[in-house]
């Protein structure tokens, strides 16, 4: 079964459009590719009222002395 896509127009900041690129040169993709890996990581959280801010999380895991290894857990899985 094939997945059928929408194209639509978003105006973003400058702010935004960095992020878009950092994405996009981490994951060395397109634009629109970071834009859609974006929104998979981040909208269901939005939805279900989650902000998930991943440097505080490790400050948090470190703190809680679980040490280095799950933190760097916390950091791959992002």
């Amino acid at each position: 079964m094939s997945k059928t896509t929408s194209l639509i127009g978003v105006r973003c900041n400058s702010d935004e459009l960095a992020l878009i690129d950092a994405i996009a040169l981490q994951r060395n993709c397109s634009r629109n590719e970071a834009v859609r890996i974006a929104i998979r990581a981040g909208a269901r959280g939005v939805l279900d009222g989650y902000s998930i801010d991943p440097r505080r999380l490790i400050l948090l895991l470190q703190s809680l002395k679980l040490g280095f290894v799950a933190a760097a857990m916390v950091c791959a899985l992002w």
